[in-house]
């Protein structure tokens, strides 16, 4: 590495971490208080970033006299403009009157943050390219290493995967003991009613027949969890214990998955700080992936599937043949997650289209999951007396830009639109019901007795509605996924033990005929570790720089860089691992909760520093 190069990256480490600190740094640790309000540390991050760009000038420019570079920067930097624009509209006034009522001066501000987001996305690619001429990323055979740092390498380089596990183990020990038995969520508490058949339970208001189990969660996740319980049960008497022998093979599942990570890492000869950085990346990372990992949901065990498919598709594309991470994170995401299908589909069908891997091989590999899925869906479960599902889970999305429709206008909703509308949902109630940040509310009123020409008739009317008010439409969209794309430190799934604690006490009254009883031990030591553990991590979160990792938007910007460095490197392996993120994405967007919703962003989160390493050395690879 050139003295010039090794400036210009210690430099840009610098401007980073001091321009993040400004920019994130909050006088109280308020969750809600997002860090791109107006302020003096927003002055001060501005003027440090303009002059960081000219030290840079010319090579920025430079980078952008290529036309593809130039306009996939331009693209990048307009959206982000108007996504810090009309989501901070949105995000204060939860509407567009921010930008109406002074368009002139949002005009100059989107043009003026358009062009500072394209030159800075210019830099970010510079840097990138940087790295990659460097190859500091990649292992450093004579770098002199010393003390107890030079004995846990050692032992890193010769067995990485257990070394991995003990170290993720050992550090999160304390989140383990403040989490037994799990930590709850509302769904936790649907799925084992529904598997415990309890009385209460009735999630789709209809005539359930000899099992209450429906196909709307994942089948494989709740069984895991009633199986956990009932050996629990039916060993120690105890509910709790059964509930933490589910905790235990999530854990150490995901443990799993993160050793195949840094052995994966160690085998390409990734430098040691990819490793390194990769654990202490999985524990403190927002401060919140210590508790996600005990907390039971389908999102945590999807992610070490789709970690696992990730490695395999990495592998694949180096040996050209697919090995066993391909068939165990495929199948695995596809009994975990409902839209793995389509994820997997559309990976299979852009390979055959850029023709990288055997056609024949991938044709086999369709078919197999299309298989799978029709003989799951449309075979077993319907054989077992299992619930399917209900159609209202698709219908998040419009019925939201419906709900606010009626919300705003509805004397100019005819009787013809109002029928159709009333023959799916409760037409009385959507306007009351109608969250901004959710679909639930309207959701849930579902007519599960609608049938197809009912459907149908309702999309006839949605989309002969649109014409008079496109508008509401937009904003609809926008302020229910606007966080996906605007900055803001604020995780709204935070999942705390005293939400969790609640969670249980419900899950209990919920499941009382069938004698349920979860809760955090009563003893007075462990609830004061562990409400002292879950101060210290929302202190952890509310700190400049760590809050970032709170934002489901730098996750999906995350991705879009990667997804971008593809198209400026040309480079087709790059844009097939980043495939399934961006359709995760694009789910996200179809789904039921709002954008600031960061469990969905789990998946990401686990998979970026994977994604992101093997996409340097793809690129590095096809260089040479």
């Amino acid at each position: 590495m050139t003295e010039k190069l090794k400036k210009w990256n210690i430099g840009t480490a610098i401007s980073v971490i001091i321009t993040l600190a400004a920019i994130t740094i909050k006088p109280e640790y308020d969750l809600k208080n997002h860090f791109l309000k107006y302020s003096y540390q927003n002055i001060f991050a501005t003027l440090f970033v303009i002059a960081y760009v000219a030290f840079f000038y010319d090579r920025i420019m430079d980078f952008l006299s290529d036309r593809k570079n130039r306009i996939v920067c331009i693209i990048m930097g307009a959206f982000a403009a108007f996504a810090i624009v009309v989501g901070y509209s949105f995000d204060t006034t939860g509407s567009i009157d921010v930008v109406r009522g002074a368009l002139i001066k949002n005009a100059i501000r989107f043009m003026a943050l358009g062009y500072a987001f394209t030159t800075l996305f210019a830099l970010v690619f510079i840097k990138i390219n940087d790295l990659l001429a460097s190859g500091a990323f990649m292992l450093n055979t004579e770098r002199k290493l010393k003390g107890l740092y030079k004995s846990y390498i050692d032992i890193l380089h010769k067995k990485p995967f257990i070394t991995a596990v003990v170290t993720v183990f050992i550090i999160l020990i304390p989140c383990l003991i403040a989490a037994y038995p799990a930590i709850f969520m509302g769904d936790t508490r649907v799925q084992l009613a529904q598997a415990f058949n309890s009385s209460s339970y009735n999630h789709y208001d209809v005539e359930y027949g000899a099992t209450k189990l429906d196909n709307h969660h994942p089948l494989a996740h709740t069984m895991l969890m009633y199986i956990c319980v009932k050996i629990g049960v039916a060993v120690t008497g105890s509910w709790n214990v059964g509930m933490f022998i589910y905790t235990l093979i999530q854990y150490v599942f995901m443990l799993v998955c993160i050793g195949y990570v840094v052995k994966t890492f160690v085998d390409e000869k990734f430098g040691d700080i990819c490793s390194i950085l990769f654990m202490l990346y999985v524990v403190f990372a927002g401060g919140h992936s210590g508790r996600y990992i005990f907390l039971a949901t389908k999102d945590i065990i999807y992610s070490g599937f789709l970690i696992l498919f990730t490695i395999g598709l990495y592998k694949a594309l180096k040996e050209q043949k697919f090995g066993r991470f391909i068939y165990i994170g495929g199948i695995g995401m596809l009994a975990f997650r409902k839209e793995a299908f389509y994820i997997l589909l559309l990976t299979i069908v852009l390979c055959m289209i850029l023709a990288l891997f055997s056609r024949k091989k991938l044709a086999l590999l369709f078919a197999g999951v299309v298989v799978i899925h029709v003989m799951w869906n449309n075979v077993l479960v319907p054989a077992m007396g299992i619930h399917a599902g209900s159609t209202r889970e698709v219908l998040s999305l419009p019925l939201q830009m419906t709900g606010r429709y009626v919300l705003n206008y509805p004397d100019e909703v005819t009787d013809e639109e109002r029928e159709a509308i009333d023959a799916i949902v409760n037409y009385e109630k959507i306007a009351e019901n109608y969250d901004p940040k959710h679909s639930s509310p309207i959701k849930n009123t579902f007519r599960e007795d609608s049938t197809k020409a009912d459907l149908m008739n309702y999309f006839k009317v949605f989309f002969k509605m649109f014409p008079k008010h496109p508008q509401i439409y937009l904003y609809a969209l926008i302020e229910f996924k606007y966080e996906l794309f605007y900055p803001k430190a604020f995780n709204k799934a935070t999942y705390l033990y005293s939400y969790s604690a609640n969670r249980m006490e419900r899950a209990n009254e919920f499941m009382g005929d069938v004698g349920a009883d979860f809760h955090y031990p009563d003893n007075a030591a462990l609830t004061k570790f562990r409400d002292s553990l879950c101060d210290a991590m929302v202190r952890w979160n509310g700190y400049p720089i760590i809050n970032i990792f709170n934002s489901a938007a730098t996750y999906v910007w995350w991705v879009i860089i990667a997804f971008a460095l593809s198209i400026i490197k040309k480079n087709k392996g790059v844009f097939i691992i980043t495939l399934p993120l961006i359709a995760t994405i694009l789910f996200c967007i179809l789904g039921p909760q709002s954008g600031g919703h960061i469990r969905y962003m789990y998946p990401l989160q686990m998979a970026l520093p994977c994604i992101s390493a093997f996409s340097l050395k793809l690129i590095k690879d096809a260089s040479r």
